[in-house]
């Protein structure tokens, strides 16, 4: 579990065999925290947890990740395990904010300022949504390591105009709300039930 208290201080308790929960060494790699813990990060804005990763938007546009990548799932690479926060991805000159950030079981999703999904992480059902979805056949489905954008025509009609306001990654499938009509996308396995 990941919390994250109005002065941007993020607390974590659960299970650390992957080092998703962000201890430093000094704290050593247990196997569980019953009570939070605060982790070495500083102005964070929103936090998400996955299966085994997990990570961290501050205020000033930056994303932190930490936790098992072995599926390429925290965008650094090589695929390996993080036990302390890890910078991944940073605003500067020509590229946006990060405003939010969501973590599936393997796979994680990025969002900026200017409305771009990013992903990174496990490929399998096309849950990262970086491919063409035009031939679904030739996806690409291996895991990609490192946060990959999006193309933008993904959302609209071919334009690249419409700006995504909200993304969710789920087990096996994302999520993203267009900002200015609402409209829903989603992809990633889907299963009938």
């Amino acid at each position: 579990m990941l919390a994250v208290t109005s002065s941007g201080v993020v607390f974590s308790c659960g299970n650390n065999d992957h080092g998703q929960l962000g201890l430093s060494p000094a704290s050593g790699l247990v196997e569980q925290r019953a009570l939070p813990v605060a982790i070495d990060l500083n102005n964070a804005i929103m936090v998400s947890a996955g299966r085994l990763h997990a990570a961290c938007v501050n205020r000033n546009g930056s994303v932190y990740m930490w936790g098992s990548g072995g599926c390429g799932q925290t965008g650094v690479p090589p695929e390996q395990r993080h036990p302390r926060p890890q910078r991944v991805y940073r605003a500067f000159a020509g590229q946006s904010p990060a405003i939010m950030v969501a973590c599936g079981d393997y796979h994680t999703l990025l969002l900026t300022a200017a409305g771009h999904v990013w992903g990174c992480g496990q490929n399998r059902y096309a849950q990262v949504g970086v491919q063409s979805m035009e031939n679904l056949d030739a996806v690409d489905r291996s895991n990609i390591a490192v946060f990959t954008k999006m193309p933008p025509q993904r959302f609209d009609s071919g334009d690249g105009s419409t700006e995504i306001a909200f993304v969710a990654a789920g087990r096996q499938h994302s999520v993203a709300v267009g900002r200015d009509n609402g409209v829903l996308w989603t992809w990633g396995q889907c299963l009938a039930g």
